[in-house]
């Protein structure tokens, strides 16, 4: 596969994290749990937050900065991803105030201010990409040409990029 091609996979998977924005944080896969994912990238970095008395931040901040895995499926089905990379804690108050909204708000009771605000800053490695453009039709079509010829279903490619 070319480099441009290479590209042009890595930024439909960035455009479908950053549109769609939520998936499955773990430093653990046993714990992965749903996260609202804020992308930067230019920094090949997502941030989420969380509250410092969860299970996961106190993880983070016992470790320092660990692995972790993000998993991410675009709403349309068309994008799946599998991210690797090192999960810490951010103290960039830039950040947290650019990455800042009401629905952030929602989930501290002093909103802003509450010293529970955590920012977790997941470096992204690499990813493993699996696409699939073909949509409900060409599932339904491949479906049945698999049970019609001795073929097994072809509904996209899986490609392991640097995210």
């Amino acid at each position: 596969m070319t480099d441009q091609s290479l590209d042009a996979l890595r930024d439909a998977a960035w455009s479908a994290i950053t549109g769609d924005r939520v998936g499955f944080l773990a430093a653990d896969l046993s714990d992965a749990q749903p996260m609202t994912a804020f992308t930067d990238a230019t920094a090949r970095r997502l941030y989420f937050f969380t509250r410092s008395d969860t299970d996961l931040a106190q993880r983070v901040a016992d470790g320092g900065e660990i692995p972790a895995t993000f998993l991410f499926a675009s709403k349309d089905k068309s994008t799946h991803v599998v991210v690797r990379g090192a999960l810490s804690i951010s103290t960039d108050t830039h950040v947290i105030d650019a990455l800042w909204s009401p629905m952030v708000a929602a989930w501290f009771e002093r909103g802003r201010t509450d010293p529970k605000v955590t920012l977790l800053a997941f470096d992204c490695g690499d990813a493993d990409l699996w696409r699939n453009q073909g949509g409900p039709l060409k599932f339904a079509f491949e479906i049945v040409k698999a049970n019609l010829t001795p073929t097994t279903p072809n509904l996209g490619s899986r490609t392991q990029v640097e995210m």
